[in-house]
């Protein structure tokens, strides 16, 4: 994701869409790569400093300087950067230091370097190696020109979807949309009618986020694998629009998912409770007011049904319309956890009905929680309808 300062977009009326980088441009990107592999060696903030002679050449293409640093930007994620001394520089300040408060500068300095059998420059170039600007570049593998033309348009997308207040998307693979939109704990409400997914945007919140800004910029790379979607988003000046005709990569490596490793947890608790329940993982969509619910899973025993919703980011309006919302469905008791640790408003919640835990949800309570639930609604007839949305 490249930072605001770097963002580059054109504007249309009201829309705005991103400054992208065409194969056109992948003669011009070749030789900023030639430009980060003569930078092996040397330290990082020399290495940066060829930005500006990148920009001057840039602007016979009409590239601006912001692209230029955008790039370069991104490109720099394909390197890193370490200590080059041969004494770990901490150690070695602690030492001349040490000498230095019982006999002078020069003095210090030159028992030091003898010790170390090291010319005076040599010795002051390591003694802050661990400086983050002195830390030297190390290139390891390097993309071409359209694997980096890929990644700038990319990091430039999620930069800008980052500054949005509201993102409205509609996507032919809609549960696929919802799952990682839920993955990423977005707050997310989805129409009935269309449908469409409504997510705030990092800009809509008042606590959370950068972080939340980096959990919305990491759902891109999954909505754009889809075969069709289409992204609005709300910006101070204008509409962003992205679509799958925009030039983006169609693949990208996605987060390992953390649901996994609760759900294994969750089953093998399940398992030595002795209370017959079982999990079931994706298995309904429910229509509640106009609205679409995909619950996280369903706790199944015999007949008995508990939907079970984790509520990701979330400030105490979003709480309680989605609560009152699902207080509607009938077809079996749900149970709503959340999370006190992503709360995005500073306000205080109201007593929403809502099994409530701090960063990991114990499935011991969970459990205890399905089994209270269940116990209210014992006979009633529970049938969970599973609309055909893909």
């Amino acid at each position: 994701m490249l930072p605001k300062p770097l963002l580059q977009s054109r504007r249309e009326g009201t829309n705005v869409t991103p400054a992208w980088l065409t194969p056109e441009h992948d003669p011009w990107l070749e030789t900023v790569i030639e430009s980060l592999v003569s930078c092996e060696g040397v330290a990082s903030a020399d290495a940066d400093a060829c930005v500006d002679q990148l920009a001057f050449g840039a602007r016979s293409r009409g590239i601006a300087s912001a692209t230029v640093a955008g790039v370069w930007h991104v490109l720099r994620g394909f390197s890193r950067t370490e200590v080059d001394a041969r004494v770990e520089p901490k150690e070695l300040r602690a030492e001349i230091f040490a000498l230095a408060a019982r006999a002078s500068a020069l003095e210090a300095l030159q028992s030091t370097c003898a010790k170390h059998e090291v010319s005076a420059d040599l010795l002051r170039r390591w003694l802050y190696a661990d400086v983050p600007s002195a830390r030297v570049v190390r290139v390891e593998e390097l993309p071409s020109a359209s694997q980096l033309r890929d990644a700038y348009n990319m990091a430039l997308a999620q930069g800008l979807l980052a500054t949005c207040r509201r993102v409205t998307i509609t996507a032919d693979e809609l549960r696929a949309v919802v799952r990682a939109a839920k993955l990423r704990g977005l707050l997310v409400t989805i129409d009935a009618e269309g449908p469409k997914v409504h997510a705030s945007g990092p800009l809509a919140l008042f606590r959370q986020t950068r972080k939340y800004a980096h959990a919305i910029a990491s759902f891109l790379p999954a909505l754009v694998t889809g075969a069709r979607f289409s992204l609005e988003g709300e910006l101070e000046e204008g509409t962003l629009r992205i679509d799958d005709a925009s030039p983006l990569p169609r693949a990208w490596p996605e987060p390992v998912s953390a649901d996994s490793t609760f759900e294994r947890t969750l089953s093998k608790a399940l398992a030595r409770s002795g209370a017959g329940w079982s999990l079931r993982r994706d298995p309904i969509v429910i229509e509640a007011g106009g609205e679409l619910f995909f619950p996280d899973f369903v706790l199944e025993r015999g007949a008995e049904r508990v939907v079970v919703e984790v509520v990701g980011f979330w400030t105490p309006d979003y709480l309680e319309r989605k609560a009152s919302q699902l207080a509607k469905v009938t077809a079996a008791p749900m149970i709503v956890c959340l999370d006190e640790t992503l709360a995005c408003d500073p306000s205080r919640v109201s007593n929403a009905d809502v099994l409530r835990f701090r960063r990991r949800l114990d499935p011991k309570v969970l459990i205890e929680a399905a089994n209270r639930a269940s116990s209210k609604t014992h006979g009633a007839e529970k049938v969970l309808s599973s609309p055909a949305v893909e």
